[in-house]
């Protein structure tokens, strides 16, 4: 899954169990459906606003992850300054769609974030990873749940 443009692929179990949906592609508002209805990308800013306004992730913060210019698999970033970070922190990251690109050149990167090196009061490590290299700056959505 990825904000600011996340990728939700819940019409999956939908197909698969013989159902589908009925959802048509296309830009629904803060949707975007595409893949015949299979995969939901919500706007991040949007979903954000949601997200925050409910309480539910009062502990968050965006940072930049730089692939570099030549393409690489990973990327990494180290983020301070955070004191709401336990050592049993659990924190959800979600790979942020950059402005004028195209959500299925995201779904087709398959970024993956992965949170790790939590130091109580101080922050954690962000590595992304991609299977097909990437380039460029992406930003990182980290919500402490």
């Amino acid at each position: 899954m990825s904000l600011g443009r996340v990728q939700f692929n819940l019409m999956w179990a939908a197909y698969l169990a013989g159902g589908g949906g009925g959802v048509t592609d296309g830009d629904k508002g803060d949707i975007i459906v595409s893949g015949g209805g299979t995969v939901w990308t919500f706007d991040s800013a949007a979903l954000l606003a949601a997200i925050l306004s409910s309480g539910v992730a009062s502990n968050s913060v965006t940072v930049t992850c730089d692939f570099g210019e030549s393409f690489t698999d990973k990327a990494k970033t180290v983020v301070t300054g955070q004191a709401w970070v336990t050592a049993d922190s659990e924190i959800v990251a979600s790979v942020l769609t950059p402005a004028n690109v195209d959500p299925d050149e995201m779904y087709l990167l398959d970024i993956k974030p992965v949170i790790s090196d939590l130091v109580a009061g101080v922050g954690f490590t962000v590595t992304l990873y991609s299977q097909p290299e990437a380039a460029g700056d992406y930003d990182v959505m980290c919500i402490g749940i």
